[in-house]
């Protein structure tokens, strides 16, 4: 046992409680980018056409919504034992019907019905880093680990995008061993939520130990919070849209000369590119306390990225500048979540952080929806998606434009403590 003061402790159990949530969003992942680098073969596999296949993840971001309030309520009632073990064994048996579609004659139902399975739970493992940084860690240490449990959701997407093309080989009878591959990593993943405890026996902070207001009165304050709405779009809009840069990799470039091997290496960059920032970020915002400041610069970043993306994607003979606007696309947006539920959660207060944090997740898989039919519409008839990378420069400028208008961190904080006090004279 670890003394963070003389009050609250810091307990060793908090980082099996971090890897169980840090596994369950790396199912999430890993079910869903599956066949994002290898969508030609896999849509030969199946004898549909490759927007069908992209159509997994629209399924995957509609099904998201049916119980993502009865998740939050669980997160933030219950507590995080049985979200997580609610998620995680879920979207193993949505992995294991993937697998069983090669014994039945209507195999592209079971992906399907698979895919639903697992989106359906999504919201009960997605909604958990929030909750568990606030309940188990320490202040200086809080938004590190919301980073490292958030960002497995975008590692267990590199893992896929490498791998996949590794076992497909461009060679569709080969999707049946993705399919077994994926399910045994999931089910290995899914151990280590048998042995987390819901809480600690003391809390670790002072923000642990409130009493957080009911769910649906938590809903209402962050309808009316204007930074948390701010918050909710730039953070939807942003990972949405990155989340459909992924989906589409392989068809946004395999069209015009690269490989399905270039759109995983692509999609790989930009995800370890990402997870380096965040780390780095993390741990220095764990100190300094400028969130705010850095999700302001960040977005810029992306629309450089973007429209450096566009410009070599159309050409094979500027494949070193594509890797190099992939790892920018992923510097800039990866650590924009983390922060951005660790402010959300901030400013939210005393709404839980379950609710606070769920919402703003929430709204990546709304962003992802729409951001993913306006590229299906800007498709060229021949299937060529270069207008579409156009739409990602665009929505990225968006939130560019959004940042300008957070808060600077000092402001934000005088603000807090008056709420805070004004909730203490209120009877």
């Amino acid at each position: 046992m670890e003394a963070a003061t003389s009050n609250y402790q810091l307990y060793p159990q908090r980082f099996l409680v971090a890897l169980a949530v840090f596994c369950g969003n790396f199912n999430n992942a890993i079910i869903w980018s599956t066949y994002a680098s290898v969508t030609p073969s896999t849509s030969e596999h199946y004898g549909v056409d490759e927007w069908s296949i992209n159509e997994l993840v629209l399924y995957f971001d509609v099904c998201f919504f049916p119980l993502c309030g009865l998740a939050l309520w669980v997160l933030d009632t219950k507590g995080v034992r049985p979200s997580i073990l609610t998620g995680v064994w879920f979207t193993v048996g949505g992995a294991f019907l993937r697998w069983a579609a090669k014994f039945s004659s209507s195999p592209m139902q079971y992906v399907i019905a698979g895919t639903i399975m697992a989106a359906l739970v999504n919201p009960f493992t997605l909604d958990s880093p929030t909750k568990a940084a606030a309940v188990w860690f320490g202040e200086t240490e809080r938004l590190t680990a919301n980073t490292v449990m958030s960002l497995a959701t975008f590692l267990g997407s590199a893992l896929v995008l490498f791998v996949a093309p590794m076992i497909v080989q461009e060679n569709p009878d080969n999707v049946d061993d993705l399919n077994w591959a994926t399910f045994l990593v999931m089910l290995l993943l899914a151990i280590p939520s048998l042995f987390i405890q819901n809480e600690p026996p003391t809390p670790p902070t002072k923000d642990a130990h409130e009493i957080p207001i009911p769910f649906w009165e938590g809903v209402k304050k962050l309808a009316c919070n204007s930074q948390y709405i701010l918050l909710f779009w730039i953070a939807g809009l942003s990972m949405g849209c990155f989340e459909v840069y992924i989906t589409l990799i392989s068809d946004s470039i395999v069209p015009y000369g690269y490989t399905e091997s270039d759109a995983g290496t692509l999609g790989l960059i930009s995800i370890l590119s990402g997870i380096a920032a965040s780390l780095a970020l993390a741990r220095t915002l764990d100190h300094w306390k400028v969130h705010r400041a850095a999700i302001k610069i960040l977005p810029f970043f992306t629309v450089l990225g973007s429209l450096g993306f566009y410009f070599c994607a159309l050409h094979t003979d500027r494949r070193i500048f594509l890797y190099i606007s992939a790892s920018i696309i992923g510097l800039g947006c990866f650590p924009v979540l983390p922060i951005a539920l660790e402010v959300g959660s901030e400013c939210a207060r005393p709404v839980a952080e379950g609710t606070s944090g769920g919402i703003l997740e929430t709204s990546i898989q709304f962003c992802a929806i729409f951001i993913l039919l306006i590229c299906d519409w800007l498709r060229d008839v021949d299937g060529k998606l270069g207008n579409a990378l156009v739409w990602f420069a665009v929505v990225f400028s968006i939130v560019a434009f959004l940042t300008v208008f957070v808060e600077g961190d000092e402001g934000t904080l005088e603000e807090r403590q008056r709420l805070l006090e004004e909730d203490e004279e209120t009877p």
